[in-house]
């Protein structure tokens, strides 16, 4: 996730700094969404939250700098249509491999019950930082969350943070990053 990490930082250095930057911001996306599969989806979604909660801001750029942009997303994204164009089973596939519910036949409102639940799971303290048995065995460290709760009061405190000043576009980043975070995951239930 260092490449998520990396867009995070071009990205606010375009949106803070100067609109030269966005093509670096690009390119970490790609990094991300070509080198895990749960980028994929994170990045899809930080994607549209960004795009969305920052669209002002994007239309006041030059129209060099936005035809750029456009042309090296589409040069990005051909790997991944060329792909999807040769082998249109293979995220079915994938879905098919981690076992999840989308591939089951579960009636629609069920499906978006179980991904909302999981989703929420997925950004609720709850989840990272008191141990839990629901996550595969792999992603387990016995008696030990997954993050430290020494952590916890400075997490509450940067969201409360982020929350107070959303109005600013690197703490609506910082929010976009943690909603886009569980996305991918709820994908597949761990409940």
């Amino acid at each position: 996730m260092s490449f998520f990490a990396c867009f995070l930082c071009a990205y606010l250095l375009y949106r803070c700094v100067s609109p030269g930057w966005l093509p670096l911001a690009l390119l970490c996306g790609a990094a991300t969404f070509y080198s895990y599969a749960n980028g994929q989806g994170a990045m899809l979604a930080v994607g549209m939250l960004l795009l969305v909660s920052d669209l002002r801001y994007h239309l006041r750029q030059s129209w060099r700098t936005l035809v750029t942009a456009a042309l090296l997303l589409v040069l990005l994204a051909t790997p991944y249509i060329r792909f999807r164009v040769l082998h249109p089973e293979a995220v079915a596939y994938h879905l098919q491999t981690l076992d999840s519910y989308w591939l089951r036949p579960f009636p629609l409102r069920q499906k978006l019950l179980l991904f909302g639940q999981t989703y929420l799971q997925g950004i609720s303290p709850l989840y990272w930082f008191p141990p839990n048995d629901t996550d595969l065995v792999r992603h387990q460290m016995k008696g030990m969350g997954h993050l430290s709760v020494l952590a916890l009061p400075f997490v509450l405190i940067g969201f409360l943070v982020c929350l107070r000043r959303w109005r600013q576009p690197e703490y609506r980043a910082v929010l976009a990053a943690l909603l886009a975070a569980p996305f991918s995951a709820s994908l597949v239930a761990i409940l």
